[in-house]
């Protein structure tokens, strides 16, 4: 994953972190008035971390477990999947119902699962993960978003004050111009514009700025005019100047060394967290599984083996053959 899709990708959790509410009103209004805000949310980052870790080596996703309450008084766990990356994840189905099967299994909670899809091909569509074997059948059917969807809602969503009307305009005008530069760099400026003039807070500005700032980049000489035009928008305004961009880039910069930290000490603690996952996922496939094979997968200390294990779980058809697997990479 390269540098600025960590950005996007650690955009789209913050703007959760802030916006959920808004977020659940603009995607799902019928499920957002069923839920009793007036006890709040919960963003249960530490229980996600104990259901999941690292869903395939090498990649990232843009993942949020809340806590909610019904007006009725019943407890929800929201589970919002973010794809964000162009490229089709023809994984993402399996994903979403094992991350749905883990959280009732450990927390025995009714889970309401959320795909947002980012990428450009209209006919790919998940909306269900299924399969059926001799008379038996598993199907999880979740609520899917697709970001492209609200190309024919473009005026509506310029209207729209919902912070997420604005990140689906700026990640649909990205996809447009990939290969037009010039016209990324009109859009990228009357969308900052139209942010000034919508009379949000400065933290609401500040927040969308930075989204579309690394979501819609530009080459040097046109970002260069990009904030000659914006600094000469608010001094013609008479506007109060918000966050210089030389801020905003310190910021940047002080956000990445602390997220990279972050990460470090995510992955000394991987190691337990990927033994308790292989075991998760055998416990979920497989009844009685023996304790002495659950003890030789806590006694495995390679990080990279126990991943790869994860995988052979879905593999395998029974006990005796992950145990075969297990086995044989102990004996080396």
């Amino acid at each position: 994953m390269t540098q600025d899709q960590n950005h996007i990708d650690t955009f789209w959790k913050e703007a959760l972190e802030l916006y959920f509410r808004k977020f659940m009103h603009f995607f799902f209004p019928e499920s957002h008035d069923e839920i009793d805000w007036e006890k709040g949310y919960e963003f249960l980052d530490k229980e996600f971390q104990q259901i999941v870790v690292d869903a395939e080596v090498g990649k990232r996703y843009v993942d949020k477990l809340v806590k909610v309450f019904k007006k009725n008084g019943d407890e929800i766990w929201v589970l919002i999947h973010i794809e964000v990356q162009t490229q089709i994840d023809y994984l993402l189905d399996e994903r979403i119902y094992i991350y749905n099967s883990l959280i009732y299994l450990r927390y025995k909670k009714q889970v309401m699962s959320i795909a947002v899809l980012g990428d450009d091909n209209p006919r790919w569509r998940p909306e269900k993960f299924e399969y059926t074997i001799w008379g038996s059948r598993v199907s999880l059917q979740f609520r899917s978003i697709k970001l492209l969807d609200f190309q024919v809602k473009e005026d509506e969503l310029k209207r729209d004050s919902n912070p997420f009307a604005f990140f689906v305009i700026a990640h649909l005008k990205t996809l447009a111009t990939r290969k037009d530069h010039q016209s990324r760099y009109h859009w990228k400026l009357a969308m900052m514009k139209n942010l000034f003039e919508m009379g949000m807070s400065e933290s609401e500005i500040i927040s969308l700025f930075r989204f579309i700032d690394f979501l819609m980049k530009l080459p040097k000489e046109l970002e260069q005019k990009f904030r000659k035009e914006i600094h000469q928008y608010q001094e013609e305004k008479k506007m109060p100047f918000i966050a210089p961009f030389e801020e905003l880039a310190m910021e940047e910069g002080m956000k990445q060394g602390i997220e990279q930290g972050i990460e470090q000490g995510i992955e000394q603690g991987s190691l337990l967290e990927a033994k308790e996952s292989v075991v998760d996922f055998l416990n979920l496939k497989f009844a009685n599984v023996p304790p002495s094979l659950i003890d030789s997968i806590r006694n495995s200390n390679d990080l990279t083996f126990l991943r790869n294990l994860r995988k052979q779980v879905f593999l395998v058809e029974c006990l005796e053959d992950f145990s075969r697997i297990l086995n044989d990479r102990n004996a080396l």
